[in-house]
């Protein structure tokens, strides 16, 4: 016995493919379907899509840096304010147990700094020596 849906082979006692989950055909599922239908009445699937953006890299700015970028990369990869996570390790330097220093020196040698975004570019035109006074005025 063959799916009817992807076409792979399959036991006669089986009662669902295994490689896509389709109603096998037969006898099988023919007392399957019934029983099924007739114990209970389903609701319509629904469908549901999920979108996964993908999440910023954590790497040490380039652009928001005050010392070294760590608090700003580690703000834009966690969505939040680098001023918040600022305000966070300055309240963590204090701290006597672990004092905020020594995680942001390791994060400072760990983080990649961020690639810098290539500059658009613009067609030139070409150059010809001098240009006319009537393009120079404007």
């Amino acid at each position: 016995m063959f799916c009817t849906r992807c076409g792979i082979q399959m036991s006669d006692l089986d009662k669902f493919c295994s490689q896509c989950g389709n109603l096998a055909p037969g006898p099988a599922s023919a007392n399957a379907s019934t029983a099924s239908a007739a114990a209970s009445v389903q609701p319509p699937a629904t469908t549901v899509t999920y979108t996964i953006e993908p999440q910023p890299q954590l790497t040490r700015s380039l652009r928001n840096r005050k010392i070294a970028g760590v608090c700003a990369g580690i703000g834009r990869h966690f969505g939040v304010d680098p001023t918040v996570v600022r305000v966070l390790f300055l309240a963590m330097f204090f701290c006597p147990v672990l004092p905020a220093f020594i995680p942001y020196i390791v994060c400072w040698v760990v983080m990649p700094l961020e690639r810098p975004e290539p500059l658009p570019q613009q067609p030139q035109q070409p150059y010809y020596g001098r240009q006319p006074l009537a393009q120079m005025s404007r």
